[in-house]
């Protein structure tokens, strides 16, 4: 995530810097690496970023913040009488007022909701609040502001995002 590549970054300074002397005085040292311990991570695909709000508030909660590099969780939001709107889902977390619209298996998955000036949607198991959202051509916000910012919300349903060409 975003936070450990931050952490990382301060405490490879001073490790480089000590490398790079060890190397210059001619006494660095060096261990082979065998083959067979080698693994190659696949490059992410953009696709990886859709949203699929069947799946478990923990499984969405995961990739969200798995993605917030790149390529960051999508999803395109449904409104009546309006254009869709594509929207990143950059940081949620589970909502536990279930028993105010009754269990999430009740109700379509990626329905929003606006509780208390909050936005949550509906997934598999459970409820997702949006606690930061960027939608199409617009910064990124925090949920109120989204619900604020945006007409016909509540009701609204999230979708897979059609990706850019």
């Amino acid at each position: 995530s975003g936070e450990l590549m931050l952490r990382l970054a301060e405490s490879s300074a001073p490790v480089t810097l000590e490398a790079l002397d060890q190397l210059e005085r001619g006494v660095a040292g060096f261990e082979r690496q065998y083959p067979a311990g080698v693994v190659l991570a696949p490059k992410i695909p953009r696709e990886a970023g859709q949203l699929d709000f069947r799946q478990g508030v923990r499984r969405i909660d995961c990739q969200l913040r798995a993605l917030q590099l790149w390529p960051k969780g999508s999803a395109v939001l449904q409104r009546s009488g309006q254009p869709p709107l594509r929207c990143l889902l950059l940081l949620g977390k589970r909502w536990g007022g279930e028993e105010e619209f009754g269990a999430a298996e009740e109700l379509s998955t990626g329905v929003v909701r606006v509780v208390e000036g909050r936005p949550v949607v509906c997934c598999g198991d459970g409820w997702l609040e949006l606690l930061r959202v960027q939608p199409d051509g617009r910064r990124a916000m925090d949920g109120r502001s989204f619900v604020n910012g945006t007409a016909w919300l509540d009701g609204s349903r999230f979708g897979v995002s059609q990706q850019k060409s």
